[in-house]
C-alpha cells in the first residue's frame, strides 16, 4: 500500500513518480532486471468535465510522460534494456467515444530498444510477451536490432 501511495490522493502513485522509481530500481539491482509494472494513474475516476474526458486526457499526458522519462533513463543506460509498455483496454466513456465518432476499440502495445531499429507490425495481445522475450533474447549487443517499437492489439 506505502509503495502504492498509501493514503494520499489518488491513492496510488502518479505514473511519473512510478517510472523514477523503477530506474531507481534498475540502479540498485543492474541492466539483467525484469520489472513488470501496472499503473493505476489513469484508471479513474476522471474527475473535470462532465463526461470525464478532461481527467482522462489528463491521465494520457502523465502515462505519456511517464514513458518519456523511462525511455531517457534506459538510454542513458546503453546497456540494452528494452521497454514494453501497453495499455490493456481503453476507458469506460462510452458516450464520449460515441459523440466523437471514435469506434476503434484496439489497444496499442509497444515494445522499445535503444539498439532497436523502429518498424511497425500488428500482433494479437497474446503474442506481445513472446515478443518482448524473444526481443531480450536475441543475439547482439542485448536487445533485437530490428525490436519492434509500435504494435496494435488486434480482435
Amino acid at each position: 500500500r506505502e509503495t502504492l501511495g498509501g493514503g494520499r490522493k489518488p491513492p496510488y502513485m502518479r505514473d511519473p513518480a512510478l517510472a523514477e522509481r523503477i530506474l531507481r530500481t534498475l540502479d540498485r539491482k543492474g541492466p539483467r532486471t525484469f520489472i513488470f509494472a501496472i499503473t493505476m494513474g489513469n484508471h479513474g475516476p476522471w474527475l473535470g468535465a462532465v463526461d470525464g474526458l478532461e481527467g482522462y486526457l489528463a491521465g494520457l499526458r502523465q502515462s505519456d510522460e511517464m514513458i518519456q522519462i523511462l525511455i531517457d533513463g534506459l538510454a542513458r543506460r546503453g546497456d540494452g534494456a528494452l521497454l514494453g509498455f501497453y495499455g490493456d483496454h481503453l476507458p469506460s466513456l462510452p458516450r464520449v467515444f460515441a459523440r466523437h465518432g471514435f469506434d476503434d476499440w484496439r489497444s496499442d502495445y509497444a515494445i522499445w530498444s535503444a539498439d532497436g531499429a523502429s518498424r511497425r507490425r500488428d500482433l494479437a495481445a497474446c503474442e506481445l510477451g513472446r515478443t518482448l522475450v524473444g526481443a531480450a533474447l536475441a543475439p547482439g549487443t542485448g536487445a533485437a536490432r530490428d525490436a519492434v517499437v509500435a504494435m496494435t492489439h488486434r480482435a
